[in-house]
C-alpha cells in the first residue's frame, strides 16, 4: 500500500491484535450485520451457490442471504451512472473457457481483510473449471490510489451438489459496539 494508508493499516492491525488478545475484538462488518461485499463475498467462508445462464451469473451467499449479479456480454455503464454498492457492478465476457469478470464501484467502506481502497478500485476475476468439480478464480485488485501495484490472489471452489444454501439472517441487537469499536454480545433478551 501507499502512504499514508500503509501506516494507517499497520496501526489498525496492531490495535486489532491487542483487542483480540484482551478478549474484546473490534467490530467487523459481520458483527454489525453488514454484507461482506466484494471481493469478500467470493471468499466463501460461508457457503456460496453459483448459478449461470447465457446472460447472467448469480452468486448466492449463505451469510446474510446476499446476492451478487454479474452481467455477461454487457457493456460496463459509465462510472458516474453506477451507484456504489457492497458488491459493486460486474460485467463479464468469455475468453475461451475462462469467464473474465470486471467489477467497479465497490463502496470504500467495504474492506477485504480490513484493507482500505478507493472508490476507483477495479477487480478482475478470471474464473474457469480446473476439474469437473473444481472452479478456480484468479483475482486482481487494482487501485493505483492506494496500492503500489495490483494485489493478486486465487480462490478455489469445490462443487457440492448435496449442500443446500440455508437462510442466515443477522439478528440485530445481539452485538454491542462500544465507542472504541470493540464488539461484544448482548445476551440479554427482552421480556425475560
Amino acid at each position: 500500500m501507499k502512504e499514508p494508508y500503509a501506516t494507517q493499516y499497520a496501526e489498525f492491525i496492531k490495535k486489532s491484535r491487542a483487542a483480540d488478545a484482551a478478549g474484546t475484538p473490534l467490530a467487523t462488518p459481520t458483527t454489525r450485520c453488514l454484507p461482506e461485499g466484494m471481493p469478500d463475498i467470493m471468499s466463501a467462508r460461508y457457503p456460496i451457490e453459483i448459478m449461470q445462464n447465457s446472460r447472467r451469473l448469480v452468486v448466492l451467499a449463505e451469510l446474510l442471504t446476499q446476492t451478487r449479479r454479474v452481467y455477461i456480454n454487457e457493456k460496463m455503464p459509465p462510472l458516474d451512472e453506477i451507484e456504489p454498492s457492497f458488491n459493486g457492478y460486474s460485467v463479464a465476457h468469455w475468453e475461451g473457457d475462462t469467464l473474465v469478470i470486471e467489477t467497479v464501484r465497490v463502496r470504500p467502506d467495504v474492506r477485504f481483510f480490513n484493507v482500505p481502497h478507493s472508490l476507483n478500485m477495479k477487480l478482475t476475476e478470471r474464473m474457469r473449471l480446473t476439474a469437473p468439480d473444481m472452479l478456480e478464480s484468479k483475482v486482481v485488485i487494482d487501485d493505483p490510489e492506494y496500492f503500489t501495484k495490483p494485489y493478486e490472489f486465487t480462490f478455489q471452489y469445490k462443487r457440492n451438489n448435496d449442500y443446500k444454501i440455508m437462510e442466515f439472517i443477522c439478528e440485530n441487537n445481539q452485538t454491542k459496539v462500544d465507542a472504541d469499536g470493540k464488539a461484544s454480545l448482548n445476551l440479554q433478551t427482552s421480556g425475560n
